[in-house]
């Protein structure tokens, strides 16, 4: 699971996702002062399944969380 901004020091959470995202499937939500049509095409489009606008709602977070965390395959 990755939680990331869109906006980070040294890239994008963009690019980030990109990266990621191409080496293996993961859940990953984006939080972000970003919250234009466009700006959540973009996140959807790089692999973020959830894009979450500042402020953002803790409980809708934490029920993203705990959902993501239920569908991982146990041992």
């Amino acid at each position: 699971m990755l939680i990331s901004d869109l906006a980070l020091p040294d890239g994008t959470g963009i690019d980030l996702m990109q990266k990621l995202h191409s080496t293996r499937p993961l859940l990953a939500i984006a939080l972000t002062g970003f919250g234009m049509e466009d700006d959540v095409r973009k996140s959807h489009e790089a692999g973020f399944q959830h894009h979450l606008v500042k402020p953002i709602d803790l409980n809708k977070l934490d029920s993203l969380i705990q959902d993501g965390a239920a569908a991982l395959p146990t041992a």
